[in-house]
């Protein structure tokens, strides 16, 4: 089960699952566009119990493997990542 309470800042949240959300590619992604009814999960936002399909996961992923639960978020244009203003990492 999953929560995300009323964000105080930003408006997205992001799930990455060993082998994907198994839902159908829209225009080259999965990511739904919920004020366009467009990808995603039957094309809306999740409801309480929505069950999401996964698919198989590839060699490269490491069941049990996890991420530190110290994370810090890197605001601004010096980025780890170089090209986005907000990312979070471990700490």
């Amino acid at each position: 089960m999953l929560r995300f309470d009323f964000p105080k800042a930003g408006a997205r949240a992001y799930l990455a699952v060993a082998g994907g959300i198994d839902v159908p590619l829209v225009l080259g992604s999965r990511s739904t566009y919920a004020l366009g009814t467009l990808g995603g999960f039957q094309g809306r936002r999740l409801v309480a119990g929505d069950e999401l399909p996964v698919g198989v996961a590839s060699g490269k992923s490491r069941p049990g493997a996890s991420l530190p639960m110290a994370l810090r978020q890197s605001l601004g244009a010096k980025s780890p990542c170089g090209w986005c203003r907000a990312c979070t990492t471990s700490a």
